[in-house]
């Protein structure tokens, strides 16, 4: 998909491209309107880069960008000093998708972006500096988290820089001031951001943070809980960040009355898009026990404790398939069953997209289920569905929301 050329169809995730100027060097930035700060560069950004370049300079020779975005903070470093190598990473798709994209658009070499829940899945250590806008709702287990998890990845001498909204400045002022390893070299305020320099008086001498697979005892980890669906009894763990911690959606409850109503025989392969904590891939394996399960979703976090659920309610783990992707075009196709929950902030068109892509990987007589908002789904059968194979089998509405259920 372009929007430049018009070679090919609009992409629907594409929203804008921002011109960004400093330092007398200009960088362009496509967006998203479902990214952060996807109108203007965030002026938070703005201020921690103004701080870690006096004069017009970066000195930075490895730098980590973490939770990256579509990308402002690492690339600005990067046109600074062209010698500077810059990981970005993000746990959104959507964003390390767009990352990728401008690093092409400005013509920039030397830069890796990939996806990372945090530091879990970062490709290198011995970085000079670590920088991060931290999350205006993160809690206080995650920003403990993306602040003293820099140690492992700092070289000796390195630094870890963030920006944070006000409301955070003493949650993070803790923080950093309660841990005796960490010395804070600058601190710098407005009436709307706070910015931290520190560093670590000791290097980590090797040692490697928690491994990815045990992130129950990480900071995301909420607690478990027992669920009850279409007559089944399981366990959850529940995180934060995430919804359906306590109960089951609107959306969630709508899906699995349509895997009650329309999927009597046996599942071989499903897909699973936006499949939140797991509440409905754990449901449909404990009812129709698929052998393939795709999990297809932006959010890192999310696929995470999907697998995880799955396999602690007795799922194999060689069935479960994990796919990292903005979009279901690169899950498998020939699927029984393609189901999920709509991502409405990512815009009309990206969920008309969305809707097409779970059509196409259907193999007949396959079952597609969808919930979301009353309007959306109006406006996909509406739209849409003459674009496919699919005929409708049923619209259920409920509390302003509907479940979509189309098969051929």
């Amino acid at each position: 998909m372009s929007h430049a050329d018009g070679a090919a169809a609009p992409d629907p995730y594409y929203k804008k491209t921002i011109t960004y100027r400093y330092c007398r060097k200009e960088l362009r930035f496509d967006v998203s309107q479902d990214l952060f700060s996807s109108f203007q560069i965030d002026v938070g950004t703005q201020f921690l880069i103004r701080s870690l370049t006096q004069g017009c300079t970066s000195r930075y020779r490895k730098v980590l960008d973490l939770g990256c975005g579509y990308g402002p903070l690492g690339l600005t470093l990067k046109v600074l000093n062209d010698a500077t190598q810059v990981h970005m990473v993000d746990r959104d798709a959507l964003a390390v998708e767009f990352c990728h994209r401008n690093i092409a658009l400005n013509h920039l070499t030397g830069v890796e972006t990939y996806g990372s829940l945090d530091y879990s899945d970062i490709r290198g250590d011995d970085f000079d500096l670590v920088v991060s806008n931290i999350p205006g709702k993160a809690g206080e287990s995650v920003i403990t988290q993306l602040l003293q998890g820099a140690y492992h990845h700092l070289a000796p001498e390195g630094v870890a820089a963030v920006v944070a909204v006000k409301p955070l400045e003493p949650v993070i002022e803790s923080i950093l001031g309660e841990d005796p390893n960490i010395e804070i070299l600058e601190r710098k305020s407005r009436s709307a951001h706070s910015v931290f320099h520190y560093r670590f008086r000791r290097h980590h001498g090797g040692a490697q943070a928690t491994p990815r697979d045990e992130i129950e005892a990480g900071p995301y980890f909420r607690g478990s809980a027992s669920f009850s669906a279409l007559g089944r009894e399981y366990r959850m763990q529940t995180v934060y960040g995430l919804p359906e911690f306590d109960q089951l959606s609107y959306a969630t409850g709508l899906l699995l009355d349509g895997v009650k109503r329309h999927v009597s025989r046996t599942v071989d392969r499903c897909l699973i898009h936006n499949p939140g904590i797991g509440h409905i891939p754990v449901v449909l394996w404990n009812t129709k026990a698929p052998a393939h399960v795709s999990l297809v979703d932006r959010d890192l976090l999310s696929l995470r404790y999907s697998r995880r659920n799955l396999i602690l309610n007795g799922c194999p783990a060689g069935g479960i398939a994990v796919i990292h992707a903005h979009t279901v075009s690169a899950a498998p196709h020939s699927v029984d069953l393609a189901l999920g929950v709509l991502r409405e902030s990512e815009g009309t068109e990206a969920v008309a997209y969305t809707f097409r892509q779970m059509a196409d990987s259907l193999a007949p007589p396959g079952v597609l289920l969808l919930a979301g908002s009353s309007t959306a789904v109006t406006r996909l059968v509406e739209r849409e569905l003459r674009l496919t194979q699919l005929k409708v089998r049923e619209r259920e509405r409920y509390r302003g929301f509907s479940l979509l259920a189309a098969g051929a």
